[in-house]
């Protein structure tokens, strides 16, 4: 259901606006809730995990047209890290068992009604990323107890296919990006190797041999641009923020930054629009957007802590900021949009952008208290929401 325009409620905690649309700019988007953490999501499909009292979590898939749940697979004493809708189900990375400290994550893969299991990734949850874009996943393996000549194989997953593809037996980091054309950016080919590489037909290329610094990590792409973070070393106190545009020239887009190190949190790239937070001088952060011809907005006033960083096709740019009694607020800002306004407010749990070529969809984990009959219409009301934001 759509409610559109001048809506305002409380639900469980937060507080969704509705503003009415006064520019051909202003953004849009649709917010979902779901009872658990969301990991993905795309037109039809929201992927969540919904941890049950009894220590079960279900991973579960909700089809929004049809408004109606169902169950992969259900966990016991376990942990889900990340996952992915595919075509045939979902992709995701989970512990064999949560509560073992020695435990290895895996990736599986839902795959047609079977379980498959496709390796383990580490013995903790950040030893590796998994991601995945179209019908393409990827991602690296630490493996417990082996040798460093051993560490960090990167692997790519044609998930149309079922099959699995070796990009390099080593990689420098955990940091990679798939692309849907199946392109991936990642850090080194060795543990020591800290340039940033870009696989593409199944070559490997070097795209910063070149740069002027010798340390590269935490690629963003849209498949023609990269940004990454550059250092002097690996140990370096200061990092510059630089992109590699299509012709292989490097700008740097911030000397000295200071927006923090994880790639989707601090800044984001999309059909040339790149995202990027920075810390302020009375340590507050600043969400800004520099335009394909290398014009820079200031897109925020100054927050605690910024989040969550998206950028879309169109250059509308979505982040939740942090509050000083840690929940969120949600922001999505068009370009020539008037300034910053909160679309939904005092938001107490976790949240989920995705781009799907037109529109934002966001997704909210919703907590399940009791609740009075009083509240049931206004829920009811509010499980999809399109808002036009000024």
């Amino acid at each position: 259901m759509h409610v559109h325009n001048t809506v305002r409620g409380t639900l469980f905690g937060f507080v969704a606006v509705s503003l009415a649309c006064a520019t051909a700019s202003a953004a849009t988007f649709d917010l979902y809730t779901v009872p658990g953490i969301p990991l993905d999501t795309n037109t039809n499909q929201i992927l969540y995990a919904h941890n049950l009292t009894n220590g079960t979590t279900n991973l579960t898939v909700e089809t929004l047209s049809t408004s109606t749940n169902s169950v992969l697979l259900n966990f016991f004493n376990q942990g889900i890290w990340s996952g992915f809708l595919t075509s045939h189900g979902a992709i995701f990375q989970a512990s064999s068992i949560a509560s073992n400290p020695n435990a290895q994550y895996h990736v599986y893969e839902s795959r047609d009604g079977s379980l498959l299991d496709l390796g383990p990734t580490g013995p903790n949850s950040g030893d590796s990323e998994l991601t995945a874009a179209g019908d393409y996943a990827a991602w690296n393996t630490f493996l417990f107890g082996a040798p460093t000549t051993s560490n960090r194989p990167l692997t790519t997953r044609n998930l149309a296919t079922g099959t699995n593809t070796t990009v390099a037996p080593q990689s420098g980091g955990s940091e990679i990006q798939v692309m849907p054309t199946g392109d991936l950016y990642f850090t080194g080919t060795s543990t020591s190797d800290y340039n940033i590489y870009q696989y593409h037909a199944g070559t490997v290329t070097n795209l910063t041999v070149t740069a002027p610094n010798p340390v590269h990590i935490e690629p963003a792409s849209d498949g023609s641009n990269v940004v990454f973070l550059s250092k002097t070393a690996i140990l370096a106190s200061t990092e510059d923020l630089v992109l590699r545009d299509s012709s292989g020239n490097f700008t740097t887009l911030v000397p000295g930054f200071t927006g923090g190190d994880q790639t989707g949190s601090a800044y984001a790239i999309n059909n040339g629009w790149i995202a990027y937070q920075i810390k302020t001088p009375s340590n507050g952060y600043q969400i800004w957007e520099r335009s394909p011809a290398g014009v820079l907005t200031s897109l925020s006033f100054r927050s605690l802590k910024s989040g969550d960083l998206k950028v879309g096709s169109d250059g509308s740019v979505a982040w939740t900021s942090i509050n000083f009694d840690n929940t969120k607020n949600i922001y999505i800002e068009s370009p020539g949009d008037s300034g910053p306004t909160a679309a939904v407010s005092n938001v107490q749990s976790d949240t989920l952008f995705n781009w799907d070529g037109t529109n934002w969809n966001v997704v909210v984990d919703l907590p399940e208290p009791i609740i009075g009959l009083a509240l049931l219409p206004l829920i009811l009301l509010s499980r999809k929401r399109r808002i036009h934001q000024p």
